[in-house]
């Protein structure tokens, strides 16, 4: 509280008087897990077909478009805050959105790419196609494909896609505990990650290291039109941060990522057919992203 000598009030009071103010901010915690970075695409968060997104958290969307958040067909978007700088279309957008929100910026614009090697030499081979098998952690410059119908083990460490994609198909078991998967700014349209056909799979983020909290991270300089894919009858525990801050991420077909601890930052994200989302919980440990999320304080009194 600040006291100030009085100027005005003097030629009224002969005496000395004091003058007392004060301010009082708010500071309002963004609690956002579904984040499009997109500025103008109409669509840039989409619910089409029986998709059911049901989130313990919020969406933010940075599109000005009057349907920069789309909801059609038969499902629905929901949230615990709906935040969009332009508006929504569709009749089940709950709660109702708060629209004309000033644009956001990446949240983690300050997350370094991380440091590697040549491509690693030795090991598994990319093809996962018989029965158990194991993938350590280093530089991929050809793709991985998993088609198993046992189970493929990633162990715990940072795995380098350079150019080079992710697939995992098939009726396959995938796991991975303390792990992340950086994708190189290296990457052509079909470097992406797909997981398919009835896929179970099962991957967490480490707590500390070089990519502390976070799953994937596709290098912010990436340019080419790519979309990861999760489609047809999978079933996904993906937990960590999730960031294509250029490129898009879709849901489509019977996917499925229940009781998640995930946040998602990309582009644009899609969610089309049947897919489900739900139970979303706010994922833990990257300091970078913790301040991001305290929003800049509000002078409201």
């Amino acid at each position: 509280m600040a006291y100030l000598p009085s100027l005005l009030s003097q030629v009224v009071f002969t005496q000395t008087t004091n003058v007392q103010a004060r301010a009082v901010a708010r500071a309002d915690i963004n609690d956002s897990c579904i984040w499009s970075l997109n500025g103008t695409a109409s669509g840039a968060v989409t619910v089409s077909g029986g998709a059911n997104v049901e989130l313990d958290c919020g969406v933010i969307a940075n599109s000005s478009d009057t349907a920069g958040i789309d909801e059609n067909g038969t499902g629905c978007l929901t949230g615990t805050e709906i935040k969009i700088v332009g508006n929504t279309q569709g009749d089940c957008v709950n709660p109702t959105a708060e629209t004309g929100i000033a644009p956001v910026s990446d949240p983690l614009a300050a997350l370094a790419a991380p440091s590697y090697t040549a491509c690693s030499g030795g090991g598994p081979p990319n093809n996962c196609t018989g029965g158990d098998c194991t993938f350590n952690p280093g530089r991929y410059c050809t793709n991985i494909n998993i088609t198993t119908s046992g189970t493929a083990t990633f162990n715990p460490g940072l795995y380098i896609l350079d150019g080079a994609a992710l697939t995992i198909g098939g009726s396959s078991t995938v796991v991975g505990v303390d792990v992340s998967f950086y994708l190189t700014e290296n990457q052509g349209a079909s470097h992406n990650i797909t997981i398919s056909g009835g896929a179970d799979v099962t991957l967490s983020a480490p707590s500390d290291g070089e990519l502390p909290g976070v799953l994937f991270y596709q290098d912010r300089n990436t340019m080419a039109n790519i979309t990861h894919q999760m489609t047809g009858g999978t079933n996904m525990q993906l937990n960590g941060i999730i960031y294509f801050p250029t490129v898009d991420m879709s849901f489509t077909g019977g996917s499925s990522l229940d009781q998640s601890a995930s946040i998602i930052i990309a582009d644009e994200v899609t969610f089309i057919g049947d897919a489900h989302l739900g139970d979303f919980e706010t994922a833990p440990g990257n300091a970078i992203l913790g301040n991001a999320l305290m929003l800049q304080a509000t002078l409201v009194e």
